[in-house]
This record gives structure tokens, sequence and C-alpha cells, in this order.
């Protein structure tokens, strides 16, 4: 499993909030989120991660945005619930290289850097899937 494999599969995760019958959707037609995983799969940083991530793709406009819309909820849920134990463990260990690089580039988390630094990693993670 490489790198550009691993991100695709973020990617593609994260784009599934797009999907009709999404939460975001559903949101958009007034309808209130509520997602929620029957269990905890991400770590405090992680859920900060997957949040900033879901906004940052989904940013809210004159619509709503990937948090009002419940998406990081329904991203924790599709882990939790859906993926099976190799595609969780690809997913945070995409999560964790993302944070990874922003340190090396950065000196800090993703969560803390800048918008413009974010949106750089984030597009270079594109690039690379």
């Amino acid at each position: 499993m490489n790198r550009r494999h691993l991100m695709h599969l973020v990617v593609a995760a994260l784009g599934t909030a797009a999907l009709p019958g999404s939460a975001t959707l559903r949101a958009i037609a007034g309808e209130k989120p509520h997602a929620q995983a029957s269990r905890p799969v991400f770590d405090a940083a992680q859920r900060q991660l997957v949040d900033l991530l879901a906004e940052m793709i989904i940013p809210a406009t004159d619509t709503p945005g990937a948090r009002e819309a419940g998406v990081p909820a329904f991203i924790e849920t599709m882990v939790a619930d859906w993926y099976t134990d190799t595609e969780r463990t690809i997913f945070l260990q995409v999560l964790a290289a993302l944070d990874e690089a922003s340190r090396t580039a950065h000196g800090r988390s993703f969560v803390a850097v800048d918008d413009a630094q974010s949106t750089a990693l984030l597009s270079a993670a594109e690039q690379d899937a």
C-alpha cells in the first residue's frame, strides 16, 4: 500500500458526503443530521482533523458547510460501522500521514497551520492521489 493509494481512499471517503441521500444534501433540504457512530473510532485530534478536512472540502457558503450538515459525524459512522478493519486502519494512517506532512513542512499539526498552508497541504495530497 503506497501513500498515493492511501490519499485516494481518504479523498474518496470525504467525497461521499456529496452523494444522494448524504447528510449534506439532507441538511440543505432542511433535515437535521443524526448520524452517530456505534462506537468512537477517532481520538480528539483525529476528530478535529476530519472536521477541518470536511469543512475545507465542503465549506459553508449560502448553504450549509460540512460541519453544519453533520458530515464529520457521518464520516466517523462510515469508518466505525461500514469500513473493514483494514480500511479503517488505512483511513487512520492517511490522517496520520497528512498530519505528519504538516509537522514536517510547518512544524505544527494540520489543524494548527493557517488556511493557506492547510490548503497547500491538501492540494498536494490530492495531486499525489
